[in-house]
């Protein structure tokens, strides 16, 4: 399914803020629910941009295929969390689509909450190129849920870079867990 799922990362990558609604383009997401094995780095690629992307419909099966993918190991949180990273860095997406598209695939189980988490510590070892907020605020709460704190020195580090605004005082609170 590799170059299929090419396909759907160009046609998706090049439409994340819909200038022109493309709707059919769910299609390309749906072998990342039947799929039933691991999915390669390029699948891993095409999940996390259709978790930022406008359009819901996009965006709400990314959503489901991101939860399912994490609770049936078909996508370790360690990677979908170095995909997260790569993504917010460079200027296609915006971290408050992230931040939505997470908390919604956390929402969805005990299980899928703590794989997020896991997933953001390893996506926040790689700053964010626009206010971070959201994200920090979404691993805030997934901690606070679980009683867990950020051990990764490389996540803790990024997070104390945050000294002001919203951004600082929530990684400041997350830091202290």
């Amino acid at each position: 399914l590799d170059p299929f799922f090419t396909e759907g990362l160009a046609r998706i990558g090049n439409n994340l803020d819909w200038w022109e609604a493309r709707w059919e383009l769910r299609a390309l997401l749906e072998p990342l629910l039947t799929l039933r094995t691991s999915l390669p780095s390029v699948g891993v690629r095409l999940l996390t941009l259709s978790l930022a992307s406008k359009e819901p419909g996009i965006r709400n099966l990314a959503v489901e295929a991101a939860a399912e993918a994490l609770i049936d190991g078909r996508v370790p949180a360690a990677s979908l969390g170095a995909s997260l990273g790569d993504a917010w860095t460079g200027p296609l997406v915006t971290p408050r689509r992230f931040a939505q598209s997470l908390a919604a695939a956390a929402a969805t189980s005990d299980e899928s909450r703590g794989l997020v988490r896991e997933a953001l510590a390893v996506g926040l070892r790689s700053k964010p190129h626009a206010d971070a907020a959201q994200i920090v605020e979404v691993l805030h709460e997934l901690c606070h849920a679980d009683g867990a704190g950020v051990t990764d020195a490389d996540t803790r580090s990024v997070l104390a870079s945050y000294t002001s605004g919203k951004a600082g005082r929530i990684a400041k609170s997350l830091l202290a867990m």
